[in-house]
Order: structure tokens, then C-alpha cells, then sequence
């Protein structure tokens, strides 16, 4: 088999599928034929490389409409073929991939290969690895965005400016984590427990079915008191790990914030809910994922994405080969993930003034 994977580059073993390596082992004749090469011949191929966690096909993936039924019904696609094409300046090939579902007008996915020596400075020096995870290489770099974010966009250094000048907004209610190894958690009224001005982060998160744990009448009194972060469901001890984790003692989340019972207190603070995102310092939002019960944090990073090192065997051979970049990996991980659909989750995606986004692939 002909080698094209660079020498120099570590890529993660097993994570491009059989068939989408065989589109690079084509030659110049193949692709100038200019015709359709099929992709995968299955369904049930297809989802297996996108179980197997192939970047090209979870890239693919991303472009149906619904993608659990892809995995419930095996004739659902009937072959994915694709068309390699080379635009007028030669440093950019694109990929277009194609498929048909029945009842369905056939559907179009592209990706990029592009000279990597055009891009690199642009790219990690070590490509991400698959089961990433929430790991202190993945905090460091979290970290890093909140820095650059908050000392070197004038918009941000204004706004901080502005909360410093003891114009800023505290929510009437706060979760503290506390400053201990976080085995507790409480429910803080910020007037009484004199925390004004304190950081806190929002999460942005999708209600389960049945939320059983939320702030109600008769909870406010219990809550209050020291309670076991381990009695939280899943989905907040991954919340309180990442928060306390940033150095940041409270969050703030609507159903242990906002009494559920209640209709006037639902009135007022739903009334409040503009400040209390814009005047948080992140907003963590659980946005590439549609059940959450089972948390999060060991959802996320399971999958190495795009972009990887190719040497195409239908392309010039370059010292540092190609490498095959998602244009719409943005669109992808968080336009078209699970939580964005969600119409509330607006105003808390757009008027927090910086949001971390924890998907499948990556976190953003």
C-alpha cells in the first residue's frame, strides 16, 4: 500500500477509516476522470467508520438531519460517493462528498485539502489525540482563551472596566462550590452573604425529561446548608469540576437559581436573565451533546477531529504533505448541535461575553 501519511507526523493509529484512505491512494488519472468514486457502499460501512471515529466520515455525518436514525435503520443511506476537485490556484482540492436516503433529494458534504505549509502556523504542533477528555493539557488551553479574551480584546478590557467601576450586577441566588477540594456545594443569597462582585459562571445546559433536582419551596432551607457535590446529578458534577477547575468559586444555573415552584419568582428573575449572562465571567455550555445524564466530561473529546496530515498520491508530493481541514466545523460542532436548536439557549449563547463550548469532538 502506497504510504501516504507524512514520516514525520504522528497520526493516531486506526482513526481515518479503510475507505476514505483509499480516496488519497487514487492517482491523477483517476481523479481527472472527473467522475463520481464511491465512498461507502453500506450503511452499515458507513457507520462503522463513524463508530470507529473516522474525522471524515464524523465529518460527513454532521451534514444529516437526523443522525441517531442513521444508526437505527441499515439501508437508510444507499452508498456515499465522492467527487475530488482541484480549484483554479492548485493549493486547495476540494472533497465533495454526496449520499442519498430515501425520500430524501440527495444530500452534499465538502471538505478541504489544503498545502499544509499554508496553514501550519495556524495549527497545533501536536495534533489532538482521541479520549482527550477534560485533562490538564485541555484546562491550560481553556485557560489560556479566558486570558488572551479578558487582557487583549478592547471590548473585553472595557467591560471589565465597567464592572470594576461598581457599576456590575450580581443574581440574587449563586451556587458556591466553596474553596475546599469541592465535596460541597450551597445555595447563597448574594445580598446576605456579602459576595458582591464576585466572578461567577452560567451553564447553559438541556433539561432532562424528567428534571428531578431543582430548586423548589421546601428545598431552599436544606440547600442553603452544606449539601454533597456527589448527590448532584452527573451532568453538575462535571460543571462543578470544570468551574472550580477554572478558579472560579460560583456558577449560577436556572433550576438551582430559580425557584421552579414558583411563579412570581420565576417573573422576576426571568426578568433579570439578560444581566445575569452578560455580567457572568464564562458561560459553560453543554452544547454538542443531546442526553446528558450520564455527564459530560467523558463524552467530550472522544474523537480526534480534522485536520490530519495526508500526502495524496493525485496531488503534487510536498516535504510536509497536505492536510484535510472541515469548512464547517464550526457549523457543525456548535450552529448545529444539539443544545443551539433549543430557542432560549439565544440569549445565552449571545450576551455572555465569552462562552466555552463543550461538544463531541472538541471543546470550543
Amino acid at each position: 500500500m502506497y504510504n501516504f501519511w507524512k514520516k514525520d507526523y504522528v497520526q493516531p493509529s486506526g482513526v481515518v477509516c479503510h475507505h476514505c484512505r483509499k480516496l488519497f491512494e487514487l492517482t491523477s488519472q483517476d481523479v481527472c476522470s472527473a467522475k463520481r468514486i464511491i465512498h461507502h457502499s453500506t450503511t452499515e460501512s458507513f457507520v462503522s467508520s463513524i463508530k470507529a471515529g473516522c474525522p471524515i466520515c464524523r465529518a460527513i455525518l454532521s451534514e444529516v438531519d437526523d443522525p441517531q436514525k442513521l444508526f437505527l435503520y441499515p439501508f437508510l443511506i444507499s452508498l456515499t460517493e465522492c467527487l475530488i476537485r482541484e480549484p483554479m490556484n492548485g493549493s486547495v482540492y476540494d472533497l465533495g462528498f454526496t449520499w442519498k436516503s430515501p425520500g430524501i433529494p440527495k444530500r452534499y458534504r465538502r471538505v478541504l485539502v489544503q498545502r499544509y505549509d499554508l496553514i501550519k502556523q495556524f495549527l497545533p504542533r501536536i495534533p489532538p489525540a482521541a479520549d482527550r477528555g477534560w485533562n490538564n493539557q485541555t484546562l491550560e488551553v481553556v485557560k489560556k482563551w479566558m486570558r488572551c479574551c479578558r487582557k487583549e480584546h478592547p471590548n473585553c478590557q472595557a467591560l471589565n472596566a465597567w464592572r470594576t467601576a461598581g457599576l456590575d450586577f450580581q443574581p440574587k441566588r449563586l451556587v458556591d462550590i466553596g474553596s475546599d477540594s469541592g465535596r460541597t456545594w450551597r445555595l447563597v443569597l448574594t445580598g446576605n452573604d456579602n459576595i458582591f462582585r464576585s466572578p461567577y459562571v452560567t451553564i447553559s445546559h438541556r433539561w432532562s425529561q424528567n428534571q428531578q433536582f431543582k430548586l423548589i419551596s421546601e428545598t431552599i432551607e436544606a440547600y442553603t446548608a452544606d449539601q454533597p457535590v456527589s448527590d448532584l446529578p452527573r451532568i453538575f458534577q462535571d460543571a462543578v469540576q470544570v468551574v472550580k477547575s477554572l478558579g472560579i468559586r460560583y456558577l449560577w444555573v436556572d433550576c438551582l437559581c430559580i425557584i421552579q415552584d414558583s411563579h412570581l419568582d420565576w417573573q422576576r428573575e426571568s426578568l433579570e436573565m439578560c444581566k445575569i449572562y452578560t455580567n457572568a465571567i464564562c458561560n459553560i455550555s453543554i452544547t454538542g451533546f443531546e442526553d446528558t445524564s450520564n455527564g459530560f466530561l467523558d463524552q467530550t473529546c472522544r474523537y480526534a477531529p480534522l485536520p490530519c496530515r495526508v500526502q495524496p498520491r493525485w496531488a503534487p508530493s510536498l516535504r510536509e504533505g497536505w492536510c484535510i481541514l472541515d469548512p464547517f466545523f464550526w457549523w457543525a460542532q456548535v450552529t448545529k448541535a444539539p443544545l443551539t436548536k433549543r430557542g432560549w439557549v439565544f440569549q445565552e449563547r449571545f450576551l455572555a461575553p465569552r462562552v466555552v463550548h463543550f461538544g463531541p469532538d472538541q471543546i470550543l
